[in-house]
């Protein structure tokens, strides 16, 4: 991705192809950027208690199913922020199984997330990573993971 518009063309792609008939893609990029912005902010607060995490990837699932239905596919999406960029990973699943990943059953290293929903789920269209300054120009802000962070260093929560 060599611009943040090009994330957005990607990114809508992605997302619409990424459903089932039981899980059909419920948001566009724009919405998506909306949620990500969100996690990050809050993202932010949890590192200004903890700011010797500032150099750690960390990752959020959204999920969107019909409660109830627990027989039934929900479409997900995954983001997961490193140093690097964004990876994002969208798709469906059991709507039990999904929730159960998000809540508890997930791997202990966030570098095994995509490749463990990758195994579990339907990801169709695989994963979409973008660089860090054009992930920045997309979110209108910084990651809130620092690059080269050394132990302590303030987050990176600058707007573009």
């Amino acid at each position: 991705m060599e611009e943040a518009g090009a994330v957005d063309r990607e990114l809508t792609r992605v997302l619409a192809a990424s459903g089932s008939p039981d899980a059909p893609c419920p948001l566009d990029a724009a919405e998506l950027r909306r949620m990500v912005v969100e996690y990050l902010t809050d993202y932010d607060a949890e590192l200004a208690l903890l700011p010797e995490r500032a150099s750690e990837p960390h990752w959020n699932l959204w999920q969107w199913d019909q409660p109830g239905e627990f027989d039934r596919d929900s479409y997900f999406v995954a983001v997961v922020v490193r140093p690097g960029g964004l990876e994002f990973a969208p798709g469906h699943g059991p709507q039990q199984a999904v929730r159960e990943f998000a809540d508890s059953d997930f791997p202990d290293e966030v570098e095994r997330v995509v490749p463990e929903l990758a195994r579990r789920f339907a990801l169709p269209c695989g994963s979409v990573r973008v660089r860090r300054l054009v992930a920045e120009a997309w979110a209108g802000r910084g990651l809130g993971v620092l690059p080269d962070a050394e132990p302590g260093a303030a987050p990176d929560t600058g707007r573009m």
